[in-house]
């Protein structure tokens, strides 16, 4: 049981790599077609290192040859499931060689023409956010996902050549869909360093750090005086005699 596949404009040929449609606004925006690749002849092209806005972002369908292809053979292996031949047993896709604009948002839309998608993360950079350009599908179905991985093998999608694989049951890991059901959010380094270096200390800690800051300061100044340079400066020495100053004026008042 799987949804009705929407039919792209343009029909692609035989072979791993076909044609994709694009939408009209970027077709409008004066974007080139993708051309057919075969083999390592297919062109390269640097992914960009941030996301595009919504507004510039792509819908994508299978083009009409591709998805009927794709219809008929899972039709075939649902008749041949009730009749009790084999179905395979993996569920999930290893999706390889994911170009730039082709997020968690477009992949959902795109699989969701085969049949049901139950999970998919996309793999980011913990540190910026950014794509990895590989991700992993699971399907409800398994017959879906293996005549998806068939079809999808080999597709050309902009410049990029997808890799689409079937997991292997014992290769599956506990933590492949780990946050999956939210909106991934980089670690904020900066915040969390400030908070760490403003947090309040305890005596002992701010003890600990002064000791550090005047020993360090004191191996400053014997290097100064071994290169013969005549240099004074307060530091953290007279910092520290101006607040014990203070303190044994408070106690004494």
């Amino acid at each position: 049981s799987t949804s009705p596949l929407p039919v792209g404009v343009t029909a692609g040929g035989q072979g791993g790599a076909k044609k994709l449609k694009r939408s009209t606004k970027a077709v409008a925006a004066g974007e080139a077609p993708s051309k057919r690749a075969s083999g390592k002849s297919a062109a390269k092209a640097k992914p960009a290192s941030e996301e595009p806005p919504p507004a510039e972002r792509i819908d994508m369908v299978v083009d009409a040859k591709t998805a009927a292809s794709i219809t008929q053979r899972i039709k075939k292996r649902a008749a041949s499931a009730d009749k009790g031949g084999p179905s395979g047993s993996g569920t999930v896709l290893y999706l390889g060689h994911i170009p730039h604009g082709f997020y968690e948002e477009q992949m959902r839309g795109f699989f969701s023409q085969f049949g049901d998608v139950t999970r998919l993360r996309l793999a980011r950079n913990k540190k910026t956010g950014a794509s990895k350009h590989y991700a992993f599908v699971e399907f409800a179905h398994a017959e879906v996902a293996s005549i998806v991985a068939q079809a999808m093998n080999g597709y050309l999608m902009f410049t990029k050549i997808l890799v689409c694989q079937v997991v292997p049951d014992e290769q599956l890991h506990p933590n492949m869909f780990k946050g999956s059901g939210k909106p991934f959010t980089p670690v904020n380094r900066l915040k969390r360093e400030r908070v760490a270096h403003n947090k309040k200390r305890t005596a002992d800690e701010a003890t600990a750090l002064e000791k550090k800051l005047l020993a360090g300061e004191r191996k400053k100044r014997r290097k100064l005086e071994a290169a013969g340079i005549d240099y004074e400066f307060g530091g953290y020495e007279a910092a520290v005699a101006q607040r014990e100053k203070k303190r044994k004026r408070a106690a004494s008042a």
